[in-house]
């Protein structure tokens, strides 16, 4: 089936693979990309283009399908032009749009789809109600390559990795104070990777001599070489509702690179939770992770062949083109 993918982001082009730096769009749009270009049919993408452009184009108009993911400005006309001629509408929801009001004007867009796929159980509830629209949950690969199980750190030395949107980083406040009393005994090395080092600046400032923290931007790879370099994940739930219907995308990324994490409570995180560590006090469970290393190895051993079997980029590949192909 003729397809087409429309998105607000810029997408780069590496050697014939398309690249966002949105997670949303790298973790979802490009696994549904390339279920239909292994099976000869590549989409035509359209990111960040206007709606007069996109109507204009011979790709899009002979299109049998689109596919709308992070979609942000509004496009009626779009829409209505999908209705008349008969194509099928998808629209993907990786975000809850009534907790974001950059996201709300894809509520009545996505109330016209044929099928909405989303990103968590939580939300294709919220979805099915108030949209009144089939859903399907299609998940997230893992956002880094695979990495050999490790937890121990290098002598006093502990490594702390905290990786997300920007949108996430008021979820780091307070973390530093938390882990502070650790110092004595340990020298403290956090590492963050984010979009804008802005984003990131009142927790830059509780850096001490004991305690490093410093911001990585993220580029292709340089998850995968964060991830080889720390000892632990730390996934801090922010306040207020915006996390409840999140991915488990992070808990996934963090075994598949061999790593433990500590996270916050959130109802996606509680199907692995056998394999990291859900909690609010996060000082207790790092110091715990510390004393018992051997222990939480297990657990990362275990939920890697987890994920390896329920969220590899094939098995998801393999899922988006069940729902396109």
């Amino acid at each position: 089936m003729r397809t087409a993918i429309v998105t607000y982001a810029r997408v780069a082009n590496d050697r014939g693979n398309p690249v966002f730096l949105a997670a949303g769009n790298r973790l979802r749009l490009v696994p549904a990309y390339h279920a239909l270009a292994n099976e000869g049919t590549a989409p035509v993408i359209f990111a960040g283009a206007d709606e007069e452009d996109i109507l204009a184009n011979r790709h899009f108009r002979e299109s049998e399908q689109v596919l709308f993911g992070k979609f942000v400005k509004p496009m009626p006309e779009l829409i209505e032009f999908c209705r008349r001629r008969g194509k099928r509408i998808v629209f993907d929801f990786c975000d809850d749009p009534w907790d974001y009001p950059e996201l709300r004007p894809t509520i009545a867009a996505g109330a016209e789809a044929d099928l909405c796929t989303t990103s968590s159980d939580g939300l294709a509830r919220k979805l099915k109600d108030r949209l009144d629209v089939p859903v399907e949950v299609v998940k997230e690969p893992p956002d880094c390559a695979y990495g050999v199980p490790r937890v121990a750190p290098i002598g006093n030395r502990v490594r702390l990795l905290w990786f997300g949107s920007d949108s996430n980083a008021d979820s780091l406040g307070g973390l530093v104070e938390t882990l502070m009393p650790l110092t004595p005994e340990h020298k403290i090395e956090l590492t963050l990777v984010g979009g804008e080092r802005r984003a990131y600046e009142p927790v830059l400032a509780a850096a001490t001599r004991h305690f490093s923290i410093v911001f990585r931007q993220w580029e292709i790879g340089l998850l995968d070489r964060a991830m080889r370099r720390s000892d632990i994940v730390l996934i801090p739930k922010r306040g207020g509702p915006w996390s409840r219907f999140k991915s488990e995308n992070r808990l996934v990324t963090s075994l598949a690179g061999g790593r433990i994490a500590v996270a916050g409570q959130i109802e996606s995180y509680e199907k692995l939770s056998d394999w990291c560590v859900l909690t609010s006090d996060f000082r207790a469970a790092v110091a715990d992770i510390l004393e018992r290393p051997k222990l939480y190895r297990k657990k990362v051993v275990a939920g890697q062949k987890h994920v390896r079997r329920h969220y590899d980029p094939a098995v998801i590949r393999r899922h988006w083109q069940e729902i396109l192909g």
